[in-house]
């Protein structure tokens, strides 16, 4: 299984379609601390139901599969300094911007 052959400090990183990973060797490295962790733009089940798995591991980021959605010039510029200034706040211990919780994803 590829996902056993990385590093346990490995977080993995899917801006694509959700069936590139397969949901059951993800849910097994997650479950076995295999991997650290995984950011998610897209998920095996669109919209992901509120009983599913994932939603339950701390150490994973579901986005509403957003990434990279804009085509306008700005939106790079904007992600760059959007991106910065949460990594400055999580190291701060600051609250994160644009931050969605489990709860405010499911009541949309």
């Amino acid at each position: 299984m590829e996902l056993r052959a990385l590093p346990r400090t490995a977080y993995l990183l899917n801006p694509s379609r959700g069936p590139i990973v397969k949901e059951e060797a993800l849910l097994s490295a997650l479950r076995l601390g295999w991997i650290a962790g995984a950011a998610l733009d897209t998920h095996f089940a669109y919209p992901l139901p509120a009983d599913h798995p994932l939603w339950r591991f701390p150490n994973v980021i579901l986005t509403p599969h957003v990434s990279g959605i804009d085509r306008s010039e700005a939106f790079p510029a904007r992600m760059g300094e959007l991106f910065v200034q949460n990594v400055e706040r999580f190291l701060l211990g600051r609250p994160l911007l644009n931050e969605v919780t489990r709860e405010e994803w499911l009541e949309a």
